[in-house]
């Protein structure tokens, strides 16, 4: 975040590490038609520790985006779902 900080980027954390109940709630909702797409409890990289979800990626944040792509591997970071340019996975 500091990297990007300096290249005039700002990028702020919108979810991370979810807990096991937080998981399944997510699911649930995914299930049902309610929520966004939510891996199934204990197959999430974000209850492992290992995804971010970004926020400011839309409308003016597609700047950001770019950046990311551009830089994010140099930290070990993976824009790894399609679709979903807010979500990364840290994989070193």
């Amino acid at each position: 975040m500091e990297a990007a900080r300096r290249a005039g980027v700002h990028l702020g954390v919108s979810s991370a590490f979810r807990t096991h109940a937080e998981q399944v709630r997510l699911y649930a909702l995914y299930r049902s038609g309610r929520g966004n797409k939510a891996a199934r409890p204990g197959y999430s990289n974000h209850q492992m520790g290992l995804s971010v979800d970004l926020g400011n990626t839309g409308g003016d944040g597609r700047r950001n985006v770019r950046w990311l792509k551009q830089n994010a591997a140099r930290f070990g970071f993976y824009n790894d779902v399609r679709g979903e340019p807010w979500h990364w996975t840290y994989k070193r």
